[in-house]
């Protein structure tokens, strides 16, 4: 997994990967396309994984889209753990082509080289 950091080109990662391997949600995907995923302004990290973990306004990306890493807001509370594997819930806030911010994890990002 690429360290990813503020200034960062990325693309928006989202083919088979709706879902982690711990089968939490990293994004709306209700009636959309398998290379779409809706984020959203914020993510929960206090109480993420839970009922309600994406607020605020929302926008749907499709797969290789890009954005950039404006910072790192850190991971949720209930997933502290220092293993490499958690750190895919690591959230980032980035600008989109939009012109919008959305919260992401990392899971969904991929660094342009």
């Amino acid at each position: 997994m690429n360290d990813i950091k503020p200034g960062d080109l990325i693309t928006f990662d989202i083919i088979g990967k709706r879902f982690t391997n711990e089968n939490f949600g990293t994004g709306g995907s209700f009636l959309l396309e398998k290379n779409e995923l809706e984020f959203y302004r914020y993510i929960d990290v206090e109480n993420f994984p839970s009922f309600n973990d994406f607020k605020g306004n929302s926008s749907v990306f499709r797969h290789g889209t890009y954005g950039l890493v404006i910072k790192e807001i850190g991971r949720p509370w209930k997933i502290q753990q220092k293993k490499c594997v958690w750190k895919q819930y690591d959230i980032f806030e980035v600008l989109t082509i939009k012109m919008k911010i959305r919260q992401v994890f990392r899971y969904n990002l991929t660094k342009v080289f």
